[in-house]
């Protein structure tokens, strides 16, 4: 057991280490506001989409009317993945009524392929302009939202910004939500920061259709059915040393809800979770499995202690518990103001109930299934 009471200890310090070191290099992303370097911007905005006549209106009036196009000439690709509900004939609706002359809507559907992958590549295929933003048809915007990232994207001279994404919704559930989430976005801007990259968010991406044809897209990883922002940007990250960054502005912030039910939350994580074991760099996957076997330790160490009565196992337990949640809780400082979440009440909470969801949706990622938009991936 004093093997175990070691390694223990070993993973506990792993991860007080490295969520300290996520949270100083979060804290060292410029935050400094770009130089306008132009008044006029052109993009394509991509939005792949499946079964979403309840989502799709509210998120293009919302670029249509609440997001400042002003100096910018934007084409919308809106991409049918053969919806089985009433999207298409919303999707028509809008572009029926669209009466803003800067911008151009098209609908684009699917048919011999599927999948967002699909749905991506087709739209860029079909793209006026050099310049791709990618998001989802349940997001909504700042006002500033598109100016702030084009401006960041063309004064910097990248080849891909990854922006921040923020889950809203009402209640004790939606707040957990929120807060891990926000989590784990700071954590894909930290290890982005720190040359590392793990994780971002196709919901708010801008990328350069010519970088994105030289990394060659979606070829060496069209299998999976999850992965078309973090597979892209670790190619581009590679390919494009210093031009791969986070966008690090509120006003970059992109909106969308949180999941309604616990197997839905399920099978998001699962689907997000799937992605890590064909990562390519092994630095990832060994950050990624050694918190992995710290979350579980914590787990281990509680099962021990009413198992076994080991009182060094209740030690370790309360002490891994407490240090998760003394160094979660500085962490979680350093963002609240970005995200405006203020749900401080559900830090602790959240520190017990990720341990219980964590294991299923570790095991479910690496041997099961999900369910998405109607489809069952294995």
């Amino acid at each position: 057991m004093i093997a175990w009471y070691v390694i223990s200890f070993l993973l506990l310090l792993f991860y007080i280490i490295f969520i300290k070191t996520l949270h100083n290099e979060w804290c060292k992303i410029p935050e400094n506001k770009p130089d306008i370097i132009n008044n006029s911007y052109s993009a394509t905005l991509i939005i792949a989409c499946r079964n979403e006549e309840n989502t799709i209106e509210t998120c293009l009036n919302c670029i249509l009317n609440d997001v400042d196009l002003s100096g910018i000439t934007l084409e919308i690709i809106v991409v049918n993945d053969h919806s089985t509900d009433r999207t298409r004939e919303v999707i028509k609706k809008i572009i029926s009524l669209n009466s803003n002359q800067s911008v151009v809507i098209k609908m684009i559907e699917l048919t011999d392929k599927s999948g967002k992958k699909s749905a991506i590549e087709a739209g860029i295929v079909k793209a006026s302009y050099s310049t791709i933003i990618t998001t989802d048809a349940d997001c909504t915007f700042n006002k500033g939202w598109l100016k702030m990232m084009l401006e960041v994207f063309n004064s910097r001279k990248l080849k891909m910004l990854c922006g921040p994404v923020k889950l809203e919704g009402v209640g004790a559930f939606a707040g957990f939500q929120s807060v891990e989430s926000a989590g784990l976005v700071v954590m894909g801007a930290a290890t982005m920061h720190s040359k590392i990259p793990t994780t971002c968010n196709g919901a708010n991406l801008m990328y350069s259709k010519e970088a994105f044809y030289e990394c060659k897209g979606f070829s060496d990883n069209a299998m999976l059915a999850s992965g078309d922002d973090e597979f892209l940007m670790h190619k581009m990250f590679s390919a494009f040393p210093g031009q791969v960054e986070f966008s690090k502005f509120e006003e970059a912030i992109v909106f969308t809800a949180t999941e309604n039910s616990f197997s839905g939350f399920l099978n998001q994580r699962s689907r997000w979770a799937s992605k890590s074991s064909f990562y390519k760099d092994k630095r990832v996957r060994i950050l990624q499995m050694i918190t992995a076997l710290f979350i579980l330790s914590v787990f281990v160490n509680l099962i021990l202690w009413f198992a076994l009565q080991d009182e060094n196992c209740m030690l370790l337990f309360l002490l891994m518990l407490v240090g998760k949640i003394s160094v979660d809780l500085s962490y979680f400082r350093s963002f609240n103001n970005f995200f405006k979440l203020n749900n401080f009440i559900w830090l602790v909470p959240m520190m017990f109930i990720y341990q219980l969801y964590f294991i299923p949706v570790l095991l479910k990622s690496f041997g099961g299934s999900y369910n998405w938009k109607g489809r069952t991936t294995v």
